[in-house]
C-alpha cells in the first residue's frame, strides 16, 4: 500500500511525499541478559559503592587543593586511595565460592588494587581466564572483556588481540563471542588505526564473521555501524561517477538505454548483509527506501531520478555537502536529458523547499539548462529563475547581485501565477530596499565601550558599513585591508562602521575580537536574525554598502579593491583654509 501511494504521488507530481512512508528504524535494543546476584556480593557492593563514591569526592577536594600547584609539586601523600585495595581481599574470598559477578570485578579493579600495573594487568588476565573457565556464558564475561581494553598499552596490543581470541573459542553465547571476537579485531588493528593490508584483511574477516554469525548482538552493531559508515561513502562515490559518466554519455548524445545501471542498486547489495545483522539504518534502507526506489524507477529513470534528489534531501546526514552536490549532479542529469519533460518540475520544486544548504556553483550548473530551453514547463522555469537568483545572491557581490535582480524580475514578468512568486517577490523586494540609489535603511548599534551610535550621526560623511562576523570579514588580510581605507582617509569626511554579526558582548568582543587590530567602529548587532540585518537585506557575509553624505545607498559589495575610488569620488570638496 506504502508503495502504491507514493507511485500515485510520483504520477501527479513527481517529488516523492516523504511525509506518507514510515518513521526512521527504530533501534534495535538489546535486553540485558538476566544475571543472577547473590545476596553476599549485593551487600558488598552497596558497601564497595559507598566508598567509591567518598573516594571520588576526595579526589575532587584533593584537585581542587592543588589546583595552582604544577603535578610535580604537589603533596603525593595526600593524595587519596582507591578503595579498591582495601575491598579486594573480601571479593577474592567471595569469587573463591564460584561468584561470577565477584569474578568480574576482580578483572575490572585488580589494576586499582595493585601498585605494579604489569604484575595487575598479569592478575587480571588470570582471573579472567577463571571467569572463563568456571561461566563461559555468564554476562559478567561479556563485561570483563570490555573492561580489559585499559591493559593495552601495559602489556601490549599483541598479547592483548591473542587474550580475545582465546576468549572468542573458549567462552559461550552469542553476546560473549561476538565481544570476545569485535575486541580481536580492536586490538589487532589497534583501535582500528592499522593501515597493514594483511590486518586490515584480517579485521575485514573479523567482522564478516561478526555480522554473518552473530546477527543483533552489541558488538556486531557495532561493526555494522562502521561498514555503514564505509558503505555511505562508497555509495556516494558511486553516485559522483554515475552523474559524470551520464553527463558525459549525453553529450555525446547516447540514449538512457546506454546508461550504467544507477548505483542505488548496487548500495543494496552492500547495505543487505548489515540489514540482515539488525543494523535499523541498513533495515530501512533495504526495507523501505529501496523498494521504494525499484517501484519509482518501474516508472521511468527521471521518475526514480527525482526519488533519489528527494531521498538525499532527507535522508542524508552524514557529510551533508558531498550529497548534496550529488544531489545537484543528478538534477543536472534531468535538466540536461529532459529538460523540456514535467520529471524536472518536481525536481526543481522539491531544491525550491531548502535551498540554502546546497552549493551555489553546483545548483546554477544544474539550473542552466532550464533558463536556455524556450519550452520548459513552466513552474520548472519559474523555479529555475528562483534557484539561480539565489545562487547568485549567495556569491555575493555587485555583478551576482545584478544577475540575481535580473532573474528574480524575468520570473515575476514570465510567470505571474506561479507558487515561487510570494518567494521571488518578498527575495526581490528585500533587494531593492538597499539597491543602490535608495536612502539608506535605519543602521544603529552599540559598540564595544557600551556607547551607542546610529548612520544618522555621520549625516555629511561618507559611510562604509561593513556586516561582518569572525569567518568572514576577519581574517587577518580583509581586517588589514579595511585598516588600509580607515587610515587612507584619515582626517577627510569619511567613517567606516562595522556590525558584528555574532552574539558577542563587550567583554568577549574585547577578548576575542578586538586583538585582531580593529581601527574602525563596530556595533555589536547579535546575531544573523537582528532587526539591523533584516533591513539591509544581510543574508551572506561580509555585506558592504557605501552610504553618500546624503545618506543614498551608492554602491554595494564591490572588489575591495574599487572601493577607495568610489569613496574618494564621493567625498565633499574640502572646506578652504
Amino acid at each position: 500500500m506504502l508503495l502504491f501511494t507514493l507511485l500515485l504521488s510520483l504520477a501527479v507530481d513527481p517529488t516523492p511525499s516523504f511525509s506518507q512512508t514510515p518513521a526512521r528504524e527504530k533501534p534495535v535494543r538489546q535486553q540485558p541478559r538476566k544475571r543472577e546476584v547473590s545476596p553476599a556480593f549485593d551487600a558488598l557492593m552497596r558497601r564497595w559503592n559507598v566508598s567509591l563514591q567518598e573516594f571520588a569526592s576526595a579526589l575532587i577536594q584533593y584537585n581542587q587543593r592543588n589546583a595552582a600547584l604544577p603535578e610535580d609539586k604537589r603533596d603525593k601523600s595526600q593524595l587519596p586511595k582507591h578503595p579498591a585495595a582495601a575491598y579486594w581481599q573480601e571479593f577474592r574470598i567471595l569469587a573463591s565460592t564460584g561468584d561470577e559477578n565477584a569474578l568480574q570485578w576482580l578483572v575490572e579493579q585488580t589494576r586499582f588494587a595493585r601498585s605494579d600495573a604489569l604484575a595487575a594487568a598479569d592478575e587480571s588476565l588470570q582471573i579472567l581466564d577463571e571467569l572463563i573457565r568456571a561461566h563461559p556464558e555468564s554476562p559478567a564475561v561479556e563485561g570483563s572483556l570490555e573492561s580489559l581494553r585499559g591493559l593495552a598499552e601495559t602489556v601490549g596490543w599483541q598479547r592483548m588481540a591473542q587474550t580475545y581470541k582465546e576468549a572468542s573459542e573458549r567462552s559461550q553465547g552469542p553476546d560473549n563471542q561476538s565481544r570476545a571476537l569485535y575486541l580481536h579485531a580492536w586490538a589487532l588493528s589497534e583501535r582500528f588505526t592499522s593501515q597493514d593490508p594483511k590486518v586490515l584483511a584480517e579485521v575485514e574477516l573479523l567482522g564478516d564473521t561478526l555480522i554473518e554469525g552473530f546477527p543483533k548482538t552489541r558488538a556486531t552493531l557495532e561493526i555494522c555501524s562502521s561498514r555503514m559508515a564505509r558503505i555511505d561513502k562508497e555509495h556516494l562515490t558511486l553516485q559522483r561517477e554515475w552523474i559524470a559518466t551520464v553527463l558525459g554519455r549525453i553529450e555525446q548524445h547516447q540514449p538512457p538505454e546506454s546508461w550504467p545501471r544507477q548505483p542505488m542498486h548496487a548500495a543494496y547489495e552492500r547495505y543487505l548483509p548489515i540489514a540482515n545483522a539488525g543494523h535499523p539504518q541498513a533495515m530501512g534502507f533495504c526495507s523501505r527506501y529501496y523498494p521504494a526506489f525499484q517501484q519509482a524507477e518501474r516508472n521511468g529513470l527521471p521518475v526514480a531520478l527525482v526519488w533519489i534528489s528527494a531521498w538525499i534531501g532527507e535522508h542524508r546526514p552524514n557529510d551533508p555537502g558531498a550529497w548534496n552536490l550529488a544531489r545537484l549532479g543528478l538534477v543536472q542529469v534531468l535538466t540536461t536529458q529532459w529538460t523540456t519533460e514535467r520529471f524536472v518540475v518536481g525536481a526543481t520544486t522539491d531544491l525550491v523547499r531548502n535551498p540554502s544548504a546546497l552549493d551555489s556553483q553546483a545548483l546554477n550548473a544544474a539550473m542552466q539548462p532550464l533558463l536556455a530551453s524556450l519550452n520548459v514547463q513552466p513552474r520548472a522555469h519559474a523555479n529555475a529563475l528562483y534557484l539561480c537568483a539565489l545562487s547568485d545572491l549567495a556569491v555575493n557581490d555587485w555583478a551576482h547581485w545584478e544577475t540575481a535582480r535580473a532573474h528574480l524580475e524575468k520570473l515575476l514578468a514570465e510567470h505571474p501565477t506561479e507558487d515561487i512568486v510570494t518567494k521571488a517577490d518578498e527575495t526581490l523586494r528585500s533587494m531593492i530596499n538597499v539597491w543602490p540609489g535608495t536612502a539608506a535603511p535605519d543602521f544603529r548599534g552599540t559598540d564595544a565601550e557600551g556607547k551607542a551610535f546610529r548612520l544618522e550621526d555621520y549625516r555629511g560623511r561618507v559611510v562604509l558599513i561593513d556586516f561582518v562576523d569572525q569567518g568572514n570579514g576577519l581574517s587577518p588580510g580583509e581586517v588589514a585591508a579595511r585598516n588600509r581605507l580607515v587610515q587612507r582617509f584619515e582626517g577627510q569626511a569619511f567613517s567606516l562602521l562595522g556590525g558584528l554579526l555574532e552574539g558577542h558582548s563587550p567583554r568577549s568582543y574585547t577578548e576575542q575580537i578586538a586583538p585582531r587590530g580593529i581601527l574602525w567602529r563596530m556595533a555589536l548587532l547579535g546575531g544573523l536574525q537582528s532587526d539591523i540585518a533584516a533591513y539591509w537585506s544581510v543574508s551572506q557575509r561580509p555585506a558592504t554598502f557605501l552610504v553618500d553624505p546624503q545618506g543614498v545607498i551608492r554602491a554595494r559589495n564591490l572588489p575591495w579593491d574599487q572601493w577607495e575610488a568610489e569613496i574618494a569620488r564621493l567625498l565633499p570638496p574640502a572646506a578652504p583654509k
